[in-house]
């Protein structure tokens, strides 16, 4: 298989950060990250409010579906491309 190029993905940088209240410098814990994406959001509903099981950032997060989308690539990110350790 070809090597692939690195795709250039011209993204804003701390938009997960802000909405976690977590300062953009800080690393953003997995397990938040995990309690984020575990979260089901109901039917007719456009988010739900999470107690945050990390001591870093807000006590309480609303998670909506696009902020699931954020998390999943963070997580992506750490997991297998190393960035954010």
């Amino acid at each position: 298989m070809a090597e692939q190029e690195p795709i250039d993905l011209n993204l804003k940088e701390g938009t997960l950060s802000e909405s976690l209240g977590i300062r953009p410098e800080d690393d953003i814990p997995m397990m938040l990250l995990n309690a984020i994406m575990d979260a089901k959001i109901p039917d007719g509903k456009e988010s739900i409010a999470i107690m945050n099981p990390t001591l870093t950032g807000k006590n309480v997060i609303e998670v909506t579906a696009l902020m699931k989308k954020r998390v999943n690539f963070a997580r992506t990110a750490k997991t297998k491309w190393g960035m954010g350790n």
